[in-house]
């Protein structure tokens, strides 16, 4: 490795500085910089018990590279030169199998010692040229052109004097006619960094100094990121590596890039059990705000799990000034809420902050969707980690030169039985799920077959704005020209659907006394009851199941692998998995096959947890009022729980009520 020399670091070591210097960091905060020669008890632990031997040992001079010793890359390094310089020797099958024990010794169990090597001395490279980057403002907080844009766009398609909203001109332009497609999976297909990425063709590193020059800031975080991702062996050689340049470290602006570094790979995952009590010592040892910031991080990352994507721009903003990340979500009611999040923030923990802002009192039923590029792709409510749809969504934009800004947006998935039924009283969970089937029906999403159903649907949006007291044509006119679908706003039949939804009011106001006001709760569970059943498909959560099986003593054990599962508030269905049906019947033109097996959701008696099977596979039981059992086996078996318990909840709950009534 050649030498460098950045920010008082030499071959990746500290040249001496005055020691207990101080560094300013945003906010006008002092950050203490500890340069004295003096090892902390928890580093000498490290250098003496996780460095392999045989190599420099971590922190003395003129060391090339620091290797962990749970990798054995030093073992594995000499055995390969003494195997090209005894090649064909009769020694050489005791080689050999001194190599094979080296590898089951690693950390890993069997890893290639040529590309670990590569990918140590990437991340050592990477580490050294971040630390030593002289171009990046550490006082730059995150930008607001996120929240600028969103409400500029906000007020942009709304009219404060009539609250109308107006068609956006992408919806009702002749080269979009087609409503947003909604894809199955939020991954973006691209090339991840794996080990090809950084070898060439020799088998050493690919990161060399002009490739460092012609990465950005976030580009050299997100490839080091990646390789911790990538290969969970390695992980502990991250945290050592800057561990040792954080430890007595001269160079101010060094030490807190550092710092910033270590925060962003500490929110996307954990060190191994091997050194997590010597990293957490580590951080309560130093007595800093950023040492604070980054024990945070790291709870944060145990509890919710490791990350599948390298940091977005936002994070790297908010680790610069050690603060949150501000997101700001579109409810369906055009409000936008902002929520504060973290690297480690589900889409579980922000649905359960929107239903307390928006006063839903829980959040079932709702999840956060993303929009870009004419795409409306679901987050869900469970455990995935918001932060890797936003890197993503990046990702796919740099990819494809789009310059349109994601929005996240809190819609209803799925209805609860209740919500379904008309039952619940809560006037802010109407409201939001009326005005989402009224956006959706005007932008094609959804579509009424019948033509009486969405003269009504206008009328009742007439009844919600302006009351049935006088039924003014004009004010039908503009509740026409703002809310029916695009595709219908011509001017031939602009009329004739103006005046199919006059004759509809008038036939409303004949069922209503003079002096009755009209319940507009009540007209909007009027619309949801209908949408719940027109719109039902909409309305309906897809699974991937690797096992759906019949469990009785009676009968044969039938057993389907590798098919979906639909589940709505009125049934839940099997299906082919589509992928390998379309593989098997490349020439069928017939029909799709029928459903394999259909369960009304009102049969269902209980549902039962199983955890995890002896294969590794999340499992749950599902008893029938009928005495059946199925077993179910899928990686998103503890939402398909809690669904199906919400509505045999509710189901009884229904029961009891017609019962009393």
């Amino acid at each position: 490795m050649s030498p460098v020399e950045t920010n008082g670091v030499v071959n990746g070591h500290h040249t001496n500085g005055a020691p207990n210097s101080t560094l300013k960091v945003p906010n006008g905060q002092e950050l203490p910089v500890n340069t004295e020669k003096t090892l902390s008890p928890v580093i000498e632990e490290i250098v003496c018990n996780h460095f392999a031997p045989g190599v420099k040992g971590h922190f003395e001079k003129r060391t090339n590279l620091p290797v962990l010793r749970s990798t054995n890359l030093s073992v594995l390094k000499r055995l390969k030169s003494n195997y090209k310089k005894e090649s064909g020797s009769p020694d050489m099958q005791k080689v050999n199998g001194t190599a094979d024990r080296a590898r089951r010794y690693s950390f890993s169990g069997s890893v290639s010692n040529s590309s670990d090597m590569a990918l140590v001395r990437s991340s050592w490279d990477l580490i050294l040229s971040f630390m030593g980057d002289e171009s990046e403002a550490l006082e730059k907080g995150q930008g607001t052109r996120l929240f600028e844009s969103t409400i500029l766009e906000r007020r942009k398609y709304f009219s404060t004097k009539k609250k109308l909203w107006r068609k956006q001109s992408s919806e009702i332009s002749a080269g979009n006619k087609s409503p947003r497609k909604r894809p199955t999976s939020m991954y973006i297909e691209s090339e991840p960094a794996e080990n090809k990425d950084v070898l060439n063709n020799n088998g050493e590193s690919a990161i060399s100094g002009e490739n460092l020059s012609k990465m950005t800031v976030l580009e050299k975080i997100q490839f080091l990121v990646n390789i911790g991702i990538e290969n969970v062996h390695l992980r502990d050689e991250i945290y050592c590596q800057l561990v040792k340049q954080l430890t007595c470290n001269p160079s101010l602006r060094s030490n807190a890039l550092g710092w910033i570094l270590l925060a962003l790979i500490m929110g996307c995952f954990s060190p191994s059990n091997k050194i997590l009590d010597l990293i957490s010592r580590f951080l309560d040892d130093q007595h800093t705000p950023y040492s604070s910031y980054c024990k945070g991080k790291l709870t944060r990352v145990l509890e919710n799990g490791e990350r599948k994507n390298a940091p977005c721009s936002l994070e790297l903003q908010a680790a610069k000034s050690r603060q949150e990340i501000r997101l700001p979500v579109i409810c369906m009611d055009h409000s936008v809420r902002t929520i504060w999040t973290d690297s480690s923030t589900t889409a579980e923990e922000m649905c359960r902050k929107l239903a307390s802002k928006n006063r839903l009192g829980d959040s079932f039923g709702f999840s956060l969707y993303l929009a870009l590029n004419n795409k409306l792709v679901t987050l869900g409510n469970g455990n995935f980690h918001i932060l890797d749809a936003i890197s993503q969504a990046e990702k796919f934009s740099k990819l494809n030169d789009v310059q349109e800004i994601w929005r996240i947006y809190y819609r209803r998935e799925i209805f609860s039985i209740s919500d379904a039924t008309g039952i619940q009283d809560n006037q802010m969970r109407a409201l939001l799920t009326y005005s989402q089937i009224c956006g959706g029906v005007q932008s094609g999403e959804y579509q009424c077959l019948k033509a009486q159903d969405l003269a009504l649907l206008m009328a009742h949006q007439y009844c919600v704005r302006n009351g049935l007291q006088k039924i003014d044509m004009k004010r039908v006119t503009a509740i026409c020209d703002q809310n029916l679908p695009s595709r219908l706003c011509k001017d031939n039949n602009k009329k004739k659907w103006c005046q199919m939804v006059h004759s509809t009011l008038k036939a409303l106001h004949a069922k209503y006394q003079p002096s009755e006001k009209i319940d507009t709760l009540d007209i909007m569970q009027q619309v949801i009851r209908y949408a719940s059943k027109a719109f039902i498909d909409s309305f309906t959560k897809s699974f991937a199941l690797s096992r759906f099986q019949r469990v009785d003593e009676n009968l044969d054990r039938s057993s389907f692998t590798d098919v979906i599962m639909t589940l709505n508030h009125e049934k839940l269905v099997i299906r082919c998995n589509v992928a390998v049906s379309t593989r098997e019947h490349e020439h069928d033109t017939k029909s799709p096959e029928p459903p394999l097996l259909e369960l009304e959701v009102r049969n269902l008696k209980s549902v039962e947890w199983l955890d995890k099977s002896d294969l590794g596979g999340a499992q749950l039981k599902l008893f029938m009022s009928s005495k059946e059992t199925y077993l179910v086996e899928s990686t998103k078996a503890k939402e398909i729980v809690h669904i199906i318990q919400r509505f045999i909840d509710e189901t009884i709950l229904c029961a009891e009520k017609e019962s009393v009534a």
